[in-house]
């Protein structure tokens, strides 16, 4: 998404190159071996991510030592990668280094959320993870929480595929059910603190490379 991408504009500033992929495991294994073939050392899977723990609240960073496929594969995050990560993290923020499921579509409901919980034991989720894990070596993921555990998400924000609105298509939906603002205000706020928390992240880790 176009503001996960801003947040880290500060490593853009170090050399690091920023990709949006789209949505979906498919999109991402394919800008995983694109990058890849063009000589890139080590790929972080950036953005926010559907929390699955319901200790993890709105903002809460995941740096998973894994990531669970939908099939059950399990893949492994590069430990040299995810060292330097932890060592720059800024102080202050909720931090799980549990399993990360990657999932097929939105988890729209608090329901679906428990399932996946339940089927897997990971305490968050997103869609893009295991496709870029399938394509890379040298990998590791930076995730902030948006929608905790107990959340559903708004009707408004989700269409009738499952797939999630993009903004002009959530207002005009509002105007249709204003009913749905409030829950959809509380999830703005959420994804603005998730984004903020990853521009910190972003900064610290600029910091190291200068």
């Amino acid at each position: 998404m176009p503001a996960e991408a801003r947040s880290a504009r500060p490593l853009a500033r170090r050399g690091w190159k920023i990709v949006c992929c789209g949505v979906g495991a498919a999109d991402a294994r394919v800008a995983a071996e694109r990058l890849v073939a063009a000589g890139c050392r080590a790929l972080l899977v950036w953005g926010t991510a559907a929390g699955l723990d319901p200790e993890l609240a709105a903002g809460a960073i995941v740096i998973p030592e894994r990531v669970i496929a939908p099939d059950g594969t399990d893949h492994h995050a590069d430990p040299a990668l995810r060292r330097e990560l932890l060592a720059a993290l800024p102080a202050g923020l909720l931090l799980s280094e549990s399993p990360l499921a990657s999932c097929a579509r939105p988890l729209v409901s608090a329901a679906e959320k428990r399932r996946l919980r339940a089927l897997t034991g990971a305490i968050a989720a997103d869609m893009e993870a295991a496709g870029v894990a399938a394509a890379a070596t040298s990998w590791a993921v930076v995730r902030a929480v948006v929608d905790p555990a107990a959340w559903t998400l708004p009707s408004v924000v989700v269409d009738g595929t499952g797939t999630i609105r993009p903004a002009p298509g959530i207002a005009l939906e509002l105007v249709r059910h204003p009913g749905e603002l409030v829950a959809v205000a509380r999830l703005a706020r959420a994804y603005r603190r998730a984004c903020r928390n990853l521009e910190a992240i972003a900064r610290a880790l600029a910091a190291v490379e200068a």
